[in-house]
């Protein structure tokens, strides 16, 4: 699979909360209408992916001028390993929850397959 995001400049990677849920912000590019300010986006992705599961899309919210927030909820790509047999539909409701503190403001949540659910939680 091509990483589409690898043609971005620098992003920030870090580990949040308890769970050490991995999470990507990808800063949007500056925007020429400088009078309408952007709502950060917040990607989320389904069972048995991660956020490398956008990284065809991100690069055309960057270049639009969003910012981007990929996250990868627990037991999922980078995030710390679990017991996904332990793990609850409310776990990941929180995992959202969590990224969306990160982002300062309210975002506009794409969710896909199971990220989808939790979004319409």
């Amino acid at each position: 699979m091509t990483d589409y995001t690898k043609t971005l400049p620098d992003h920030i990677e870090k580990y949040i909360g308890e769970n050490d849920l991995f999470l990507e912000i990808y800063q949007g590019e500056e925007s020429r209408d400088k009078t309408h300010k952007k709502p950060p986006l917040l990607f989320v992705h389904g069972a048995y992916t991660g956020s490398w599961m956008w990284s065809k899309y991100i690069p055309h919210f960057v270049s639009g001028g969003w910012n981007c927030y990929v996250m990868n909820m627990r037991g999922h790509y980078k995030s710390r390993v679990m017991d996904l047999t332990k793990v609850i539909f409310e776990d990941y409701l929180a995992d959202i929850k969590e990224v969306i503190s990160e982002c300062g403001e309210p975002p506009i949540v794409f969710g896909f397959s199971m990220g989808e659910s939790c979004v319409r939680k």
